[in-house]
């Protein structure tokens, strides 16, 4: 003889004792053919069933089935992944059934139900009944509710720029649609390591560093690409300094005498071309006898002198002396 199927159908939060013991008198004998206890426990944490079985031998035969742990009411947003666990204690094979509203979805021999992308059909109650073919233990039951995903969004797109070799360069992207946003930059399509903030920043860029950049924002389970930003970097012009240098006058232009202690200072004159109008440039005491002309690009340049006397009558200028940058 033996005691099965102990169920816990019908939860019950309170915590609930139910101990028997049943004797049976031999046939004729008079001895104990038969002994078969049940012990139940169930609270809101986990549930026990015990049953011990014993033959004529008096061999016995424990059969221990416990909810140890209990699946637990969750929220998942859209499109995400959730698993469902039951932790079981037992000594016998177990078939775990899964409900979902009341209406069986599947079976397992393990504890794990797992779902995957959920959306707002996966959302209802949910409860697992646990059985080792003798004792059925029900879990309580567990709701699953479906978050809607929020919508990454670029709000701002990196800019192109053109700037010169030696410049510090700074990228930019704005981004909502989530409480966490993370960024990864792209340069011609690979990765740049390290770079994974807003802002992307080339200090002294070389030419090496012209192309297109990129960079995937993520947040919420979702990402989104923004448009390439392309980075031209243009060489600098080779740069040159000339000497300007002149000896001072010793007559004006009628002819008479010119004394050094008369001459009250000079002007320079410049101009980018032949043809073009020669502009003031730079303004010198009576004693400086040179000018240095720096950063001059490639090409040819004109300057010219002009003297000042004390009176502040000024002298015819120069003719154009011609420096050329190779």
């Amino acid at each position: 003889m033996s005691v099965s199927n102990v169920s816990t159908k019908n939860v019950i939060r309170a915590a609930l004792v139910l101990c028997s013991a049943v004797i049976l008198p031999a046939c004729g004998g008079g001895g104990v053919e038969q002994l078969g206890a049940i012990e139940q426990h169930q609270s809101a944490d986990n549930v026990v069933a015990n049953v011990v079985d014993m033959d004529d031998a008096g061999t016995g035969d424990i059969r221990n089935l416990v909810l140890a742990g209990q699946p637990v009411d969750v929220a998942v947003a859209a499109g995400q992944s959730h698993t469902f666990s039951v932790n079981v204690e037992h000594t016998h094979p177990i078939t775990v059934m899964w409900y979902k509203n009341d209406s069986l979805i599947t079976t397992s021999n393990t504890g794990s139900y797992g779902l995957s992308s959920v959306d707002v059909s996966s959302a209802g109650e949910y409860s697992c009944v646990v059985t080792d073919g003798v004792m059925t233990v029900d879990c309580m039951p567990f709701e699953l509710s479906v978050t809607a995903t929020q919508q990454i969004s670029i709000t701002e797109q990196p800019d192109n720029q053109m700037v010169s070799e030696g410049m510090n360069v700074a990228l930019n992207v704005s981004a909502q649609g989530s409480d966490q946003i993370d960024y990864q930059w792209y340069f011609n399509g690979q990765a740049i390591a390290g770079a994974t903030s807003r802002e992307l920043m080339l200090n002294s860029v070389t030419a090496e560093a012209g192309g297109d950049y990129y960079v995937v924002v993520t947040g919420s389970g979702a990402s989104v690409q923004s448009s390439n930003a392309r980075l031209t970097v243009a060489a600098v012009a080779a740069r040159a300094s000339a000497l300007i240098q002149w000896e001072k006058p010793t007559e004006r232009e009628n002819g008479s005498e010119l004394d050094a202690a008369e001459i009250a200072g000079y002007e320079i004159f410049y101009a980018e071309s032949a043809e073009a109008d020669m502009e003031p440039l730079a303004s010198m005491d009576a004693d400086s006898q040179s000018y240095l002309a720096k950063d001059l690009t490639q090409g040819t340049h004109y300057f010219a002198l002009q003297t000042i006397d004390e009176s502040g009558l000024k002298s015819e200028r120069s003719a154009p002396l011609v420096v050329t940058i190779n």
